[in-house]
């Protein structure tokens, strides 16, 4: 089953700060990392959260094939996405539990990785109440050790 980790968090709190620092890329596409016991692992990483990046292209029950569509790829090339969510927006259509769940349903083993703020408790409330493992993220540790902590949470073994 593949993963998908979104990293959540209201706008410029530094999501795609977490995301360079989780994957070592400051450009999107297909990378191959390793995982904490040194397996290769193929990620599709998005920098920047998919509701920034013209919602009407990536709405929440067709994200994963335009993604798909704009990087040019099928979903056996890769194992996992990590890409960033926005909590607080102006439509209720492109709000970040319809993606969560969105990619939930279409059968994607869903991990949230919550930047601590106002808002993150009702985050972490909603995948708790869906089954959707999450991590809340306090920034002040630094964006290294906060990327080692989703590896160790999220990251197949």
């Amino acid at each position: 089953m593949k993963t998908c980790i979104f990293v959540i968090g209201d706008s410029d709190s530094g999501k795609s700060s977490v995301i360079r620092a989780l994957t070592g890329c400051w450009r999107g596409g297909i990378r191959v990392l390793r995982t904490l016991s040194k397996k290769p692992i193929r990620i599709l990483v998005v920098i920047g959260s998919l509701q920034e990046m013209v919602c009407k292209k990536f709405p929440p029950d067709k994200f994963l094939s335009e993604l798909e569509k704009k990087f040019k790829i099928k979903r056996k090339d890769y194992d996992m996405i990590i890409c960033a969510l926005q909590v607080r927006l102006n439509s209720k259509k492109y709000s970040y539990d319809k993606y969560l769940m969105g990619a939930k349903n279409k059968g994607l083993k869903v991990k949230a990785a919550i930047i601590k703020d106002d808002n993150s408790k009702q985050v972490i409330n909603f995948c708790k109440n869906n089954k959707i493992g999450c991590l809340e993220l306090d920034l002040n540790k630094g964006y290294n050790e906060v990327a080692h902590e989703i590896r160790k949470k999220f990251y197949p073994k």
